[in-house]
């Protein structure tokens, strides 16, 4: 799994079956930015990216937060994730 921190180490973000996840490393919560990820619906990562159009696979805009929810989910849940 990759993960990207945030610019103050707090967060991390990272995908988990097509879903954007962010979790606080302070007290292990872990909140669903998206739940709509499918086969078809592939949030957080690059299905095909040219190379000549990007400089990079990955983006950074800060800490992530629920108000950047495409499917405006803001409960905390559990991560699928195995840990």
């Amino acid at each position: 799994m990759f993960a990207k921190l945030s610019p103050d180490g707090r967060m991390a973000a990272y995908v988990v079956k097509n879903n954007i996840y962010v979790e606080n490393l302070a007290d292990g919560m872990v909140r669903a930015l998206t739940t709509d990820g499918t086969d078809d619906v592939i949030n957080g990562t690059s299905d095909w990216v040219n190379g000549r159009s990007s400089g990079s696979a990955t983006a950074s805009a800060g800490a992530p937060t629920a108000a950047s929810s495409p499917s405006g989910n803001s409960t905390p849940t559990a991560c699928p994730c195995s840990r």
